[in-house]
């Protein structure tokens, strides 16, 4: 049910995107502030692109907690071993 209702919203993110650009960053800022608090997510970097060309660029919460580091631009997040999936998809 949970995904249903994601998936939903982020459906309805992107026809909202296609309508009004405007509308389209306060609804993002919103719906990841609200799922960072969901889901408990410290931090993250957010880069929007389309056809080459970088639209959207966003920083949000912490990169490390403990020392109340606040995630940049330039910040890098340790992804564990799901690299070797995606390498795995790529080839």
């Amino acid at each position: 049910m949970r995904y249903r209702i994601w998936r939903a919203a982020a459906a309805g993110m992107a026809f909202l995107g296609a309508l009004a650009p405007v509308v389209r960053a306060d609804a993002i800022d919103d719906y990841l502030r609200a799922e960072m608090a969901a889901r408990k997510i410290p931090g993250l970097a957010l880069a929007v692109v389309r056809a080459d060309r970088i639209e959207r660029t966003g920083a949000y919460g912490y990169a490390d907690v403990e020392n109340g580091a606040a995630v940049s631009d330039s910040s890098l997040f340790a992804i564990a071993s799901t690299d070797k999936e995606l390498t795995a998809a790529v080839c």
